[in-house]
């Protein structure tokens, strides 16, 4: 049987992608470089492993590249051109944007589709049913196949490095909030009444949903930017006065403060 699905770089990433595929009857090849290191398991997988390109691309029409997202555009210029019109690469590897229109551009030039995927969620658990965002010109029309595949797919633009910006911005606010839990603990194990503000959090948050939420702070942030700032500056000066670095609250002073100017101008 002829492989038809190609994954390129066989990493923790690349190994779930492969064996959920597997494991519903499909046929998989991979390509890495540390071929020995992966090889083993690779048979486990029932993924047909290999090193040399030339090789892994024969029988491949539909092509993922799970590769660390520094080396992203370099494995796409050097992959697309030598695939044929009836190959299809998708990028999965949550680069940067402007690499993404990059190898767009790259794909454009020698005929090829090029996909910009970005996973949304735990591809160990999920494994190739991961949720993952799509963006390209030809998104809508390859996102069948996709689903077809048994894949989670949402399109959500016709641009290469839309997918790629939408995981990057999340992580803005996700990120973000991991960062300032880890302040916030600090603080509030220095008085002792973690669960106390935890508790209290819980009570009062996202109470109407994330998004619902997050339109009442926008127009909140508005309305009472000069009470807000001046709140925040309290609570560095707190941090600050029991010896904790105020990493996250002062970044979120910096911020109210451009803010309240570009409001009060």
């Amino acid at each position: 049987m002829a492989d038809k699905i190609g994954i390129i770089g066989f990493g923790e990433a690349g190994q779930a992608v492969a064996g959920g595929f597997t494991e519903e009857g499909n046929s998989v090849a991979a390509y890495d470089l540390q071929y020995n290191k992966y090889l083993e398991r690779a048979e486990e997988l029932q993924v047909n492993l290999f090193d040399n390109k030339d090789e892994f691309l024969k029988n491949v029409n539909i092509l993922f590249s799970l590769v660390p997202c520094s080396v992203s555009l370099a494995v796409a210029e050097e992959f697309i051109p030598l695939l044929d019109s009836r190959k299809i690469f998708i990028e999965l590897s949550a680069s940067f944007p402007d690499d993404m229109e990059k190898a767009s551009q790259i794909a454009d030039n020698n005929g090829i589709d090029f996909i910009d995927g970005a996973i949304m969620g735990s591809v160990i658990n999920f494994k190739h049913k991961v949720p993952i965002f799509l963006s390209g010109k030809k998104s809508v029309e390859i996102s069948k196949d996709l689903k077809k595949m048994g894949m989670n797919i949402e399109v959500i633009g016709d641009k290469a490095g839309q997918a790629s910006a939408s995981k990057l911005c999340r992580s803005i606010y996700t990120k973000g909030t991991e960062a300032l839990l880890v302040e916030l603990l600090k603080v509030t194990e220095h008085f002792d009444i973690t669960d106390t503000v935890l508790n209290s959090i819980d009570k009062t948050w996202y109470l109407n949903g994330f998004r619902a939420e997050a339109e009442r702070l926008f127009k909140s942030t508005e309305k009472h930017i000069e009470r807000k700032h001046a709140e925040v500056v309290n609570v560095v000066k707190m941090i600050k006065d029991i010896g904790v670095e105020a990493y996250m609250s002062q970044a979120a002073e910096t911020v109210l403060n451009q803010k309240k100017d570009n409001l009060t101008k």
